[in-house]
């Protein structure tokens, strides 16, 4: 056998282990992202109850003691919690992950 064609051999096989290894890497870059799609749902979804019980919590504390400062929290909190369920809403229609407002980057 000639140099060439064990050059070409040697390509071969050499393609194949790369083809193969790739192959392998790709379908565990997909259980990756399969694994973080469900996790971010998770974290979203519990982000969506944390935001709305301290709504409702800090508009009733307002509401008992009509201080500025409690208004103006109850307000922020609100405000993030309306962001939250619009982007969520965003993302659950197939659209990207969106920012953080800028009236909630404090």
């Amino acid at each position: 056998m000639s140099e060439q064609v064990i050059g070409w051999i040697i390509q071969g096989i050499v393609a194949i282990i790369l083809a193969w290894i790739g192959r392998r890497g790709l379908n565990k870059l997909t259980e990756i992202a399969k694994t973080s799609d469900a996790v971010h749902t998770l974290v979203n979804s519990n982000m969506g109850r944390e935001l709305k019980i301290s709504a409702v919590a800090l508009r009733r504390i307002n509401s008992m003691t009509h201080v500025p400062e409690d208004e103006r929290i109850a307000k922020l909190a609100e405000t993030a919690l309306t962001d939250h369920e619009t982007k969520q809403a965003v993302v659950d229609s197939g659209g990207t992950r969106p920012y953080l407002s800028p009236e909630l980057r404090q």
